[in-house]
């Protein structure tokens, strides 16, 4: 599941998936204005003035969703008019769920769910977009079905497995929601730590690589158990690019079979 908190809005130099037009945040004036929201992001307002609306993992998308279950133009949600907003499956490897099932093409409705890959995205209106925002202002950014809080763990330490939690989804919640910790991961294929502060990583080590290459191969993990607590140990910053960068080189290499 995806981490369930709002995401607060990252410094400048720091990259996210976000959509590219128009601006995202909370329910604005416009009471007829749909949004759609798609956690870790902010909600993200349907723009009357834009006809089309592009998601995929493609950095040129307008909603970027980067994971490899997501295709490069996945889907496109198309603007006919107030109120009146269809969903098109852009030939997606992976196909579209709307409400469970499966669509290749649908007129959206206020509280449809688009499920593209691992991605959950919640039509709403002004109305039911406010009423999500009072219902959910202090839940755990990464605790969701299939994590938990360890009460007497050191720094309220945070677990799960990677097969129930997609890697991406974890690295995402530290970013957006400008996390700083400790991020332990145990796989078959290795031992790896990424540590953060304020959701821009700082070191990372995984098996014989460090720092970029490291955070890129642990983005790349599907199986394994993941812990992440507040506990920082000093340590000099070791990197030029944000996470949200590495997921999409991570995303890349596997596209091109690196």
């Amino acid at each position: 599941l995806a981490p369930t908190q709002q995401a607060a809005t990252p410094p400048p130099n720091q990259r996210r998936p976000e959509r590219k037009r128009g601006a995202a945040g909370k329910a604005g004036s416009d009471p007829n204005r749909w949004w759609i929201c798609c956690d870790p992001l902010p909600p993200i307002p349907l723009d009357p003035s834009s006809a089309t609306i592009t998601l995929g993992r493609s950095p040129a998308a307008d909603v970027v969703l980067p994971h490899s279950q997501v295709s490069r133009v996945h889907g496109k949600i198309k603007i006919l008019g107030p109120g009146f907003y269809r969903y098109e499956d852009n030939g997606s490897s992976n196909g579209s769920i709307l409400n469970g099932e499966k669509t290749d093409k649908a007129r959206l409705k206020v509280g449809d769910v688009l499920t593209l890959g691992p991605y959950e995205i919640e039509i709403h209106s002004h109305e039911t977009l406010e009423q999500r925002q009072k219902e959910r202002p202090n839940e755990e950014e990464l605790e969701g079905d299939h994590t938990r809080v360890v009460e007497n763990a050191p720094q309220a330490a945070m677990t799960g497995r990677l097969n129930e939690v997609p890697i991406t989804e974890i690295l995402q919640g530290l970013e957006f929601n400008r996390k700083t910790g400790t991020l332990v991961i145990q796989s078959r294929a290795g031992k790896g730590r990424l540590t953060v502060a304020e959701g821009h990583p700082i070191q990372a080590k995984f098996a014989d690589l460090h720092h970029d290459d490291a955070l890129i191969a642990i983005a790349g993990l599907i199986e394994g158990s993941f812990q992440f607590s507040a506990s920082v140990e000093p340590a000099e910053p070791m990197f030029r690019a944000t996470i949200t960068a590495c997921l999409l080189e991570a995303t890349r290499r596997q596209d091109e079979g690196e």
